[in-house]
C-alpha cells in the first residue's frame, strides 16, 4: 500500500497539517471503535469542518504556554478591555452631555421666517441680549420695514452668534463634530478597531482566561514531579508517522513531549486529577489505548526510518485542574492495563482494514438488538432496593 506520506518523525510539522493529513491516530481508532459508519463520514467530503469548542481552545492555549512558551506570546493576545484606556468613550450620552455643554456659551441663530410681527418680536428681544453689536432698532421702526429688510437686520444679528452645535448623529458623527471645535475625542469603538488591526493575526484570550493560563503554568512547573519531566532535554509537538505491519495502515501521533532520554509525557487538563478522577478520565477517554499506541508508534517509526533517537521507554500522564488552586497529579499506569490497551488498540486497527478490505462501514447495527446494563449499575440498583431491616 502506498502512502503519501513517509515514516519518520517530521519537528517542523503544524497542528492543522498534522489533524488535516493523511493517516490514522488514536482519536481516529475512538471513532471506529464506536462506529465504522462514524469513521468513514468523518473521512468524507460531506464532513462539517474541524472546529474547537471552548475547552478544546484552553486546552490548546494551555499546551502551548505550558510546552511552546515563546510560541504562545506570538499567537496569543490579552483582550484589551476599556481600563486600559480610561479617557475612552463608548458612550453616546457622555458625547451629548460634551456637545450641550459647547453649547452653554453658543447662542442659537435667529430663524427668518415666520410672520412679520414675530420676525419683529425677534430681532428686539436679540437686541435686548445686546447681540446686536451696537445696532438699534425701535419696534416702530422695524415695523416700517419689509420683510427682506428684516431679513437683513436676522443676519446681521446671526453674523455675531455662533450658532448651536447639533447632538444629533452617530458616536463617530458627534465625535467628529466635537474635534471640529477643539475638543479632544477617543472613542473606544477606535481604539478597539486600531488594536484588533494590530493584533489581527493573534488570538484574543479574555483577562480571565489569560490569568488563568499564567497561574496554572506557573502550578505546574512548581510540582516537583511536573516541573521536573518538562524541563527534561527534549522536544514538544513532533509528529510521527508509521505503517502498521499487519495492516498496512498509515499511523501517526503527535506526543506532547518527548524528553531525549525516552520519556513520553502527556499533558491533560481535567475537571478531577485525583488518582480516582483521572482513572475516570482514562476510561471515558481511552487514555489506556493511547498510552501504548504511542510507545508502539513513535518506537515502529524510529525503526522503519532507521533515525538516531533513543526509543520510548515510558510513557507519564500529567493532569492538571482548570480551577484554583490548579490541582496536580502525575500518573503512570499499570502495565497489565496497558497491554490490555495495547490489545484494544489492535483490535480497532484490524477492524477498519476488514472495512477497507470490504469497502463496507457498518453502523450500529440493522436489527433489533437485547442490550444489558452494566453489573455495576445492577449491584447499585439491588442494593437501593433491598428491604430495609430495622435495628
Amino acid at each position: 500500500m502506498q502512502h503519501p506520506i513517509r515514516p519518520g518523525e517530521y519537528p517542523d510539522l503544524s497542528n492543522d497539517a498534522y489533524h488535516g493529513g493523511p493517516g490514522t491516530s488514536k482519536s481516529g481508532l475512538d471513532i471506529i471503535h464506536v462506529s465504522a459508519e462514524k469513521f468513514a463520514f468523518a473521512k468524507s467530503p460531506e464532513a462539517p469542518p474541524r472546529e474547537a469548542t471552548a475547552a478544546q481552545a484552553f486546552g490548546s492555549a494551555y499546551h502551548m504556554i505550558v510546552l511552546e512558551p515563546a510560541l504562545f506570546v506570538k499567537t496569543y493576545t490579552l483582550g484589551i478591555s476599556m481600563a486600559d484606556v480610561p479617557h475612552a468613550i463608548d458612550s453616546r450620552d457622555e458625547l451629548v452631555a460634551m456637545v450641550e455643554r459647547l453649547n452653554f456659551d453658543r447662542k442659537a441663530k435667529l430663524p427668518t421666517s415666520g410672520a412679520k410681527a414675530d420676525v419683529v418680536e425677534r430681532i428686539i428681544s436679540a437686541q435686548a441680549e445686546d447681540l446686536a453689536e451696537g445696532f438699534r432698532s425701535e419696534r416702530a421702526y422695524l415695523e416700517n420695514m419689509k420683510g427682506a429688510e428684516l431679513k437683513q437686520v436676522i443676519d446681521m444679528l446671526n453674523a455675531s452668534r455662533a450658532g448651536l452645535l447639533s447632538t444629533s448623529g452617530t458616536r463617530h458623527e458627534l465625535a467628529a463634530l466635537l474635534r471640529a471645535n477643539g475638543v479632544e475625542v477617543t472613542l473606544w469603538s477606535d481604539v478597539q478597531a486600531e488594536w484588533l488591526a494590530n493584533n489581527a493575526d493573534r488570538i484574543v484570550i479574555s483577562p480571565e482566561d489569560w490569568a488563568t493560563l499564567h497561574a496554572m503554568r506557573e502550578k505546574l512547573m512548581a510540582h516537583p514531579a511536573a516541573g521536573r519531566l518538562l524541563r527534561k532535554r527534549g522536544a514538544p509537538e513532533r509528529s510521527f508517522y508509521w505503517v502498521d505491519i499487519e495492516t498496512g495502515e498509515l499511523l501517526r501521533c503527535r506526543p506532547d513531549y518527548l524528553t531525549d532520554c525516552g520519556i513520553i509525557v502527556d499533558l491533560k487538563t481535567a475537571r478531577d486529577a485525583s488518582e480516582d478522577g483521572f482513572i475516570s478520565s482514562i476510561q471515558s477517554y481511552r487514555y489506556d489505548v493511547q498510552h501504548p499506541f504511542y510507545v508502539d508508534g513513535i518506537t515502529a517509526a524510529i525503526e522503519q526510518a532507521c533515525l538516531d533517537r533513543v526509543k520510548p521507554k515510558a510513557f507519564v500522564f500529567i493532569g492538571q485542574e482548570k480551577e484554583a488552586p490548579y490541582a496536580v497529579g502525575v500518573y503512570w499506569l499499570d502495565p497489565e492495563d496497558v497491554e490490555l490497551g495495547r490489545m484494544e488498540y489492535r483490535a480497532d486497527l484490524r477492524k477498519l482494514a476488514e472495512c477497507r478490505t470490504a469497502n463496507a462501514w457498518p453502523g450500529y447495527g440493522d436489527g433489533i438488538q437485547q442490550i444489558s446494563l452494566t453489573s455495576w449499575h445492577r449491584q447499585k440498583t439491588a442494593l437501593a432496593s433491598a428491604p430495609q431491616v430495622l435495628p
